[in-house]
This record gives structure tokens, sequence and C-alpha cells, in this order.
């Protein structure tokens, strides 16, 4: 049975075609928005799945994706290990519309078994304090000279 060895939501991954290194760019741990329905950009969901040697090398995983619950959206993946005992996936969402505070849930299931999941909280963006502009005219005043006189 294959399993997760990790899920994260970021805002872009690419993989080395040289040394087939995975850089993952500006992770997103949660969401803010001033209010909903607000748009977020392109995303990337990045999964790592692990097989055992003697597994299928071939699966047909759905992608679940739920906002406080309710599914707003699905697609089916194949999966190809090929010879390998590790695949990462790295799921491209072009736009992904936030319609409501709370949670987006990412969820990767196995004939309707969970094998990755990932919960990020949608909340409303709280405003910056004022920020007083500083006016470039005000320095702050020059130091005294030193309180010790130069022998020579």
């Amino acid at each position: 049975m294959i399993k997760s060895k990790f899920i994260l939501l970021a805002k872009s991954a690419t993989v080395d075609s040289l040394t087939s290194q995975l850089s993952i760019n500006s992770v997103i741990e949660e969401l803010s928005a001033p209010l909903v329905p607000s748009v977020l950009g392109e995303s990337v969901v990045v999964v790592v799945f692990e097989r055992d040697e003697n597994d299928d090398s071939y699966y047909d995983i759905m992608f679940n994706l739920y906002s406080n619950n309710r599914k707003v959206g699905h697609k089916e993946i194949g999966l190809d290990f090929k010879d390998f005992t590790r695949n990462r996936l790295l799921l491209s969402l072009p736009i992904l519309s936030l319609t409501e505070f709370g949670k987006l849930k990412f969820e990767f299931t196995l004939k309707s078994k969970v094998i990755a999941s990932l919960i990020v909280n949608v909340i409303k963006a709280v405003p910056l304090a004022n920020i007083p502009n500083l006016d470039f005219h005000d320095h702050p005043k020059p130091l005294k000279k030193s309180l010790t006189k130069n022998k020579r």
C-alpha cells in the first residue's frame, strides 16, 4: 500500500532536470484574505508518496479539495512509480478561489482511503497598524563633538 512521506502547499516548486533535486518556494502555512470571495494566485501541492517494492507500480488516485468539509473540487490522477519506490507529485493549482473563511483541505485518496491530507486555515487578514510616514527631511540632530580634545 502506498503512503505519503510529506505533503505541503507552496507558491511554486520545480524539479531540476539534471539533478532531479526538488526546490520548493514560499511554503504556505495559512492563507489570509481581507475579504471573501478572494483569489489565491498560482500555487502547487507537493506530495511525496512511497510504496513497498512488492507493491504495484501504478495507481489511480483521487485528489479532493474541501472548503469547510464541503467538497469544492476533485481530479483523478495517475500515479506511476515505474521502477522506483518513491514518487514526487507536484499538482499545480492555477487559481484557487477562497469563498469563505475556515479550513481548506487538500486530500488524496486511493480506493476511498485517505493516503495524504493537508489542512490550511483561511483567516481574515488583519489590517496593518498605521505606520507614521517618515519624512526624509526629519534627520536626527547631529552628534555633539567629542568631549575629549585632540592633543597634538
